[in-house]
Order: C-alpha cells, then structure tokens, then sequence
C-alpha cells in the first residue's frame, strides 16, 4: 500500500536536535495526507541529507512517498516527490554529489552521482499502478550483442513478488570454489538438451528427454528412463527400512548371487507346499497317509 505524506518535526527536542536524530537514525516523523502520524519511518534508497525538514513546529517538510511493508503499521519512506512547480530539479550539494529529478503526474524519478561515497542510486516511484518500470536493453543486428556485470563483492537482487529469467538458448550458472579454482558448482539448462547439475566433487544429475541420470563421483549410478529404473552401485548397498515393506512384482524376480543368506525368525512361502517333514520328504506318509507338507519354514 503506497500513500503520500510530508516530513514534520514533533515538540519533544529543538529543531536541530530532530533533525540531527534523524540523520543519525534514518528515521523521520511523517505526516500523511489524510492526517494520520507516523513515527520513527525508515528512510531506504537515498540518503536522509536530502530530506528538506521544515524550520519550525508546524509547518511541513519535504512531500515523500511511503509504503507500507506487509503487516506493518509503520510506512517506509521509500523517495522524494519534488514540489509541482518543480518538474526538473538538478541539485549539486558539492563537486562531487549530485542529483537529478524529473516528475509526471504518473512517476518520479530520480538518479543521484556520488563520487564522495562511491555511489549511483537510481529510484522510479510509481504514483500511478504500471508506471513504475526499469528495462536495458542491449542489442545488435548481427544478434552477437554482450552484456556483463562484474561485481568485486556481494551482490544482491530482491523482489517482493516474481524473479522471471527467460533464456532462449542456454544458461549457465557457475560458483567457483575459493580454494580449488579450476573447480565449479555448475548448471546448466539448454533448449533440447536438458538440465545438467554438476558440483565441485564431480557428482552430476542429468535430465533430458530420456529421464534422469544420477551419478557419483565413486561411479554408483541411478538411471530412470522408459524402460523403467536401473541402480548400479560399485561397492557395498545397505537398505535399511524400520517399518513394514511390501514388495509388489508384477513379473519375474530373478535373484542372482554366489551366496544367498536370509535371516530372521519364520519364512512363510504363499500357499505353495513345500515338503519339510518326515524323512522321505514325500507329500503324504506312505504309512499313515498323514500331510507331511508346509508352507512355512521354522527358524532354526
């Protein structure tokens, strides 16, 4: 929610003291337009030098512009709105600080050079919705156009709603590890390929129109394409499971090892009978004709 208000000072100190809190702090007294006060407002994107305070109790300072964080009732002085009258301000505060203002009745906006801090500000506010918009476009004929940003620090990009980055070719993502400088954290997204993730250890996942391949620095592989779900482990796997497991094949299981070891108490085998008493090892005794079959095999 964005309103308007203007910079008042309270009674509580002298007029300098307020202004000097308000320096120090970033924090300034507004009155709104609908009569509504607010205090201690934090002031963003520019500096709170530029602020015009007014010179006594009563009157009103510079015309701002506010907005009000989700779930707070205290606004954020988001920018300066320059007098009507006053559509083209250029202030030179110094030979090194300067700041340029132009205002509509739809925006404000306003690019500030500061040499004596190192710093370019560049500040659009909207005052009507869908009038708040910042593009660059770099291009060329030939479609070989390059755009770089090259920051020797931390860089940071906030959005209060969606971050969209539309590609049409490939992307690559890179983060280089500060000790070993030839490794990366990479990912890439190519148009018909797919999506590559590799990290410094050399561990890889690969989506394509195949399925997914997940791979390992030791070579232990899982693949997931149409025919179905292939693991490769080259040493030892252990499967562990605290709970109930059903395992549901709807085919043939084929189990394959020089050395079969199962363990536990009772194995109950469906309904197929399988001959485990009586020395003979016959369905019936030949004696007393009594069942000499079962289904379960006891733990030993």
């Amino acid at each position: 929610m964005t309103k308007l208000g203007n910079i008042v000072l309270s009674t509580e100190l002298p007029i300098d003291d307020q202004i000097k809190k308000a320096i120090r702090t970033h924090r300034v007294t507004v009155l709104e337009y609908d009569g509504s006060l607010k205090t201690e407002c934090p002031v963003l994107n520019f500096n709170t030098t530029d602020l015009v305070f007014p010179s006594e109790d009563g009157k009103l300072g510079s015309l701002v512009m506010l907005d009000y964080p989700e779930g707070s009732s205290v606004p954020v002085v988001m920018g300066i709105v320059p007098d009507s009258e006053n559509k083209l301000n250029t202030i030179y505060q110094n030979e090194y600080q300067k700041k340029f203002t132009k205002q509509s009745e739809n925006c404000v906006i306003s690019v500030s050079e500061d040499a004596l801090n190192g710093n370019i500000n560049v500040s659009i506010l909207g005052l009507v919705e869908g009038k708040s918009n910042f593009k660059i476009n770099v291009g060329s004929v030939q479609g070989t156009a390059k755009a770089e940003i090259a920051c020797q620090g931390e860089m940071n990009i906030r959005s209060t709603k969606n971050l969209n980055l539309f590609v049409e070719d490939e992307f690559n993502l890179n983060v280089r590890n500060k000790v070993n400088q030839e490794k990366f954290n990479n990912i890439k997204c190519k148009l018909g390929v797919g999506i590559i993730v590799t990290d410094e250890f050399d561990n890889t996942i690969i989506t394509n129109a195949d399925g997914v391949n997940i791979l390992d620095k030791n070579k232990n592989n899982i693949k997931m394409d149409s025919n179905g779900v292939k693991i490769d482990v080259k040493g030892k796997a252990d499967i562990i499971i605290s709970g109930d497991c059903n395992l549901d094949v709807k085919g043939k299981v084929v189990l394959k090892s020089p050395d079969v070891k199962i363990e536990g108490g009772e194995l109950t085998v469906g309904n197929i009978k399988n001959p485990l008493q009586g020395f003979c090892q016959l369905p019936l005794c030949v004696i007393t004709g009594t069942p000499q079959t079962v289904n379960k095999i006891p733990s030993i």
